[in-house]
């Protein structure tokens, strides 16, 4: 390694301690009703755009089940993350930005439920 490649190396962890987090947006008395909401297992809390959305854990597991057993989603027969990841670098070789090379994906893998 390079002198340079080094010092950083040696100093950014030195940088990341020193930084202080981010002052919360919420007063004390929203973070605790949060916390309790989270610790509650009657309910679950979901990410949405711009917040988060309660909802009692029983009506959520049971619309996920009428989705999953609808015919609205269906079990793949194989795993396709790697036929996309395939298309998908074929086109960003036809570009012919430098950054191409860049931008192709590898080692793809699909989300867990």
């Amino acid at each position: 390694m390079s002198l340079v490649a080094d010092q950083i190396h040696f100093e950014t962890p030195k940088c990341l301690i020193s930084v202080k987090p981010p002052h919360s947006n919420l007063t004390q008395e929203e973070t605790k009703a949060l916390r309790n909401l989270r610790s509650d297992p009657d309910f679950i809390l979901l990410p949405a755009d711009k917040r988060n959305v309660i909802s009692d854990k029983t009506q959520y597991i049971s619309k996920i089940m009428e989705l999953l057993t609808d015919g609205t989603y269906i079990p793949l027969k194989r795993d396709l993350t790697l036929l996309l990841e395939q298309e998908i670098s074929s086109l960003i070789k036809l570009s012919v930005s430098h950054w191409r090379f860049c931008l192709i994906p590898r080692n793809s893998k699909p989300p867990r439920l």
